[in-house]
């Protein structure tokens, strides 16, 4: 087991600097009252005076607290100063026997829970925090000394990530990675600088710096940029400049104009429609920030429509505002974008008339003069005022849907071609189950006649079979049962079957195994990987070392080495790789069977991910849709809790039922013949048993 050794301290104020001689005395009580105070808010003991030393005293280094019994993924705490304090820090030793200490990406993913525990704690007893992550990583580098002597210089160098803050527990995780990432991008960038010359060797302590973050409060802001508006119209009129619009105080003489009963603060947009009914001569928009997709920083950004107001340009006063929300929050995703939770925050802020507008729209096309804008349609600015009119009065397609707010988005250059990405849907899955039923006829005691039915007979299954297949076509489990409660049974046997055996089995995959022939075809590659339309060129991978092969398991003779053909293309999406970048090319492999099946970009590969928690289990009946899914959801909406999502074709009968993580599919669905010419186009002339066991393998396993 590894340890983390840790301790915690706490930033605070020092006592006050060297003093004269003559006041020394002075000073000492005035110091030694302020450690009282200070002393007993932090809950801190006091410290004792003493005597003005010749020169500043060093601090002794707290002792670092061994633990008896360490776990590998945990952030240990020594000491804590108290339970009160509104700025802490947390320190990490990383112990030379540390597996992970010489890469920072798989130290930062193996403590990254324990990092979010920390950061979520904090959180719990502080309300909002402010947070900061700091590597302290040992480098070193080559320095020529004379003209054939180079000293090594070592160094331990710090990477502190950007000051981020956060009010909501949900977003901890996101939060973290993003800083660990950004730490990440320090090291590697100082690497590839080549007059630096540094080298990461190692990472020595990782701090955790936190301090309180209370965020301003303010539900009335959408009362002040109405009243602001009224303010700046004001100004208008009397030839003026408008000032100071942001002061509450200058802005009361606006309360007997506005009328705000009805309206609850914060307002969501479902109160603007009750403002505009008790304000006649008001009409108020609201927008949307949205980021633009560029090759530089996303900091630029255009407004969508969230609610355009039927009355524009039909009242004396059109407002517009913007409206901004917590995080990532997109309004756009919701259904109803009135229901904005409790818990967001939200902020209002005003577009203060035409200027306002040409400050927004500057970088909307290159027109530099002033810039137009219909609020309905949301197309480029016009750079006239009767223009604006004209397509208001004639051409806005928003004259007949007030509500029919919309911006255009044309798609970049190169992304116009719509292409196949869904590389994941492409893998086999993992485990299917295959399942049968079989039911009783127990006839009915009163026969109900109906106009249309008699019912004779009822349907109640008395018994079940079901086997549990690999990808490979390994018999994993097979089970046959005879009972009266068969629906109920199998399930649960199925969930079993899906935490004892498919979920370890995805959770720690095969690793690759590699010949030699294949990781000379990983390193010639300059596609990505599949072998279709080829180019033929002459390999220079035999000349490469390669004892670098971690999963070499057989030899290649020269002449196979002579007959090597050299990748071109990505076993999945069939582009080329960048050959110049290694990090863009992986191992693509079979994770039942280890199997290398050739090189693939990096996000390629990545799109074959399987999540255990995530993926759906097929569960095969031929001829299910008819007869054995309507015994099946007759039940288990009573054995199960989880969520049944269907496609059906009709009242009756459906495709397919998801339940939790079982994907129930028919068989016949996909397969055009029937089932006796399917069975003799197997077997073809020679219908022997023999035969027979070739065919279908997997029945025979069972078979003595």
């Amino acid at each position: 087991m590894v340890a983390l050794a840790g301790r915690t301290s706490m930033r605070r104020s020092i006592a006050p600097m060297k003093a004269q001689k003559k006041i020394s005395g002075l000073l000492a009580s005035i110091t030694g009252a302020l450690g009282q105070l200070f002393g007993k808010f932090w809950g801190d003991p006091t410290p004792p005076e003493l005597p003005e030393p010749s020169e500043p005293p060093v601090p002794e280094e707290e002792p670092e607290v061994e633990i008896e019994d360490p776990a590998p993924k945990r952030l240990v705490e020594s000491r804590r100063i108290s339970d009160q304090a509104l700025c802490v820090d947390h320190l990490a030793l990383i112990p030379e026997t540390y597996p992970f200490r010489e890469g920072p990406l798989a130290m930062f993913e193996d403590v990254e829970g324990q990092i979010s525990d920390v950061f979520r704690r904090e959180l719990a007893r502080l309300g909002g925090i402010k947070m900061k992550i700091v590597l302290i990583a040992h480098m070193y580098r080559f320095v020529q000394v004379g003209r054939f002597l180079n000293r090594r210089i070592d160094e331990d160098i710090a990477f502190p990530s950007e000051i981020l803050d956060i009010i909501r527990q949900d977003r901890i995780e996101q939060t973290v990675s993003w800083q660990y990432n950004e730490i990440l991008d320090k090291i590697d960038e100082m690497k590839q600088n080549q007059h630096s010359g540094w080298i990461y060797e190692y990472g020595k302590k990782i701090y955790l710096e936190i301090s309180a973050y209370q965020p301003l409060r303010d539900e009335r802001c959408f009362e002040v940029c109405l009243k602001a508006y009224l303010a700046s119209e004001e100004a208008c009129r009397q030839g003026t400049r408008a000032r100071n619009l942001h002061d509450v105080s200058r802005l009361r003489h606006f309360d007997n104009i506005l009328d705000f009963s009805g309206i609850n603060f914060p307002a969501t947009l479902r109160d603007i429609d009750i403002f505009e009914e008790n304000n006649p001569s008001f009409s108020v928009n609201v927008f949307y920030p949205a980021p633009l997709k560029n090759d530089k920083e996303q900091a630029t950004r255009k407004l969508d429509p969230l609610h355009i107001s039927e009355y524009n340009y039909q009242r004396e006063h059109l407002v517009d505002l913007i409206l901004f929300t917590e995080g990532e929050e997109d309004l756009r995703d919701r259904r109803n974008i009135n229901d904005i939770p409790d818990g967001l925050n939200t902020h209002y802020c005003l577009i203060n008339g035409e200027n306002g507008w040409n400050q927004i729209m500057r970088t909307w096309n290159k027109h530099h003069g002033r810039k137009y804008f219909c609020r309905h349609c949301m197309i480029p600015p016009f750079t006239k005022l009767d223009l604006l009119q004209e397509h208001i009065e004639h051409n806005c397609h928003g004259r007949n849907n007030p509500n029919a707010g919309q911006r255009e988005i044309f798609p970049e250059k190169g992304m116009h071609i719509m292409k196949f990405k869904n590389y994941g849907t492409m893998e086999n899955v993992p485990f299917y189950f295959v399942k049968d039923l079989e039911a009783d006829s127990d006839p009915v005691e009163k026969n109900i006649v109906n106009e249309k039915t008699i019912k004779l007979q009822k349907q109640k299954p008395n018994s079940y079979g079901y086997t549990l297949i690999q990808m490979d076509g390994k018999l994993a489990k097979e089970v046959v049962r005879r009972t009266l409660n068969s629906i109920a049974e199998s399930w649960e046997s199925m969930q079993r079957d899906l935490e004892e055996i498919i979920k370890p089995k995805l959770r720690n995959p095969e690793k690759i195994i590699m010949t030699e022939r294949d990781w000379q075809t990983h390193k010639s590659a300059i596609r990505c990987g599949a072998h279709h339309g080829c180019v033929k060129i002459k390999c220079e991978a035999t000349e490469e070392n390669l004892s670098e092969a971690v999963y070499c398991t057989e030899g290649l003779s020269i002449e196979e080495e002579d007959t090597f053909k050299k990748a071109t293309k990505c076993c999945l999406c069939k582009m080329s790789l960048r050959a110049d970048i290694n990090d863009n090319r992986v191992r693509d492999h079979d994770h039942f069977t280890g199997k290398y099946r050739g090189p693939a970009h990096r996000r390629c590969n990545l799109l074959l991910r399987i999540k255990p928690d995530e993926i759906k289990i097929p569960l095969i009946y031929h001829g299910g849709k008819h007869y054995d899914f309507h015994h099946e959801v007759w039940e288990l909406g009573l054995v199960s809790e989880d969520k049944i999502e269907i496609i059906a074709d009709n009242m009756e009968n459906y495709k397919t039922i998801i339940i939790g993580q079982i994907k129930f599919i028919d068989s016949c669905q996909f397969q055009f013949p029937s089932l006796e010419k399917v069975a003799s186009n197997l077997c073809g002339q020679e219908k022997t048993p023999e035969q027979l066991v070739k065919c279908f393998p997997i029945m025979t396993q069972s078979i003595p």
